[in-house]
């Protein structure tokens, strides 16, 4: 059975946690309400430009 994407991302965006999705190259696919929040409240890129960003490597720059 696949399943709508709205129905995804109405169930991440019910979760108070920060959630972001991932491909299988580690790019950003959806993030919740919460994720955007949090970053438009801390000068991060705006929602929807989180998108197709690689979060793994991210996380492996700022540990550099």
């Amino acid at each position: 059975m696949d399943l709508d994407p709205a129905f995804y991302r109405g169930m991440i965006d019910t979760m108070v946690d920060n959630v972001t999705v991932l491909n299988n190259n580690g790019d950003i696919v959806l993030v919740n309400h919460s994720w955007s929040q949090f970053s438009s409240e801390n000068n991060g890129p705006e929602p929807g430009e989180w998108l197709g960003q690689n979060y793994l490597a991210a996380c492996e720059d700022s540990a550099a």
